[in-house]
């Protein structure tokens, strides 16, 4: 009996870890309860990067970020989904298409805010309401310190991007902001995350988690690309496609390093 039990509570503590061999850094995904097991690192701390002398580890938790997404019904495939872009679009919905595992969903918004999501549905009765969240995570970086604030700087850009380029949009749906100051949002993180980007690239080696990184400012600056003028007509729903674009790619990474 207390046997089966020991094993329930190990199946259940049981994490994922990643091993960053660019410097040195493990990625512990962290269960429900916020606890995790580091019985041993897995890549030592000595390694291209310098010798043990130049060396420090720190630890990164990004927050975790939930969005309320609505949608039009879960599809088996991207054509299947397709099939409602015309009428999202019609009714002043992002129609960006969104994926999770091997579902498709034609996504109208996104929002931080799940009070501002239900009022957006009451334009469409079509549409699904989701919460969706990012699973906890827990960075522990060991190399030079001007590689470890490196990646610090470049998780933290991912994550503050979505959520304010989001609170600025329901801001705009609200009438509060007008497009030429959201439109200036849009333009100061496009010009943060090619920053934050070229220093990224900047750092030596492949390792699929950092790579996972990459493609996620890769994805978010695709979809800032994507930012109506501030004289567009169709300014709000081009709004929608980009906070939407912007969610999804960050989620992708999460999903990627749990």
């Amino acid at each position: 009996m207390k046997r089966s039990r020991r094993a329930r509570d190990k199946r259940r503590n049981r994490i994922a870890v990643f091993v960053i061999a660019v410097f040195g850094v493990v990625v512990l995904s962290v269960n429900a309860v916020g606890q995790f097991v580091a019985e041993k690192i897995l890549y030592p701390l000595v390694n291209a990067t310098g010798t043990a002398s130049e060396t420090v580890t720190r630890e990164a938790q990004p927050e975790t970020l939930t969005v309320y997404l609505l949608s039009y019904g879960a599809c088996p495939s991207a054509a299947e989904a397709e099939q409602t872009r015309g009428d999202c679009r019609a009714k002043g919905g992002g129609a960006f298409l969104w994926q999770e595992q091997e579902l498709f969903f034609m996504t109208d918004s996104c929002y931080l805010s799940r009070e501002k999501a239900q009022t957006r549905k009451k334009t469409n009765e079509q549409l699904s309401l989701r919460e969706v969240r990012t699973p906890s995570l827990r960075f522990r970086l060991t190399g030079k310190m001007e590689q470890i604030e490196t990646c610090e700087a470049c998780l933290s850009a991912a994550a503050d991007c979505v959520r304010e380029v989001l609170a600025a949009a329901e801001k705009t749906e609200d009438g509060a902001t007008g497009y030429l100051q959201t439109r200036a949002v849009l333009q100061d993180w496009e010009t943060t995350l090619k920053q934050r980007q070229a220093e990224l690239n900047a750092l030596t080696g492949d390792h699929p988690v950092v790579r996972a990184l990459r493609e996620c400012l890769a994805c978010a600056l695709a979809a800032l690309s994507e930012s109506p003028a501030a004289s567009d007509n169709d300014f709000l729903p081009k709004l929608r496609f980009v906070t939407c674009a912007l969610a999804g790619g960050y989620l992708a990474f999460c999903a990627e390093c749990a």
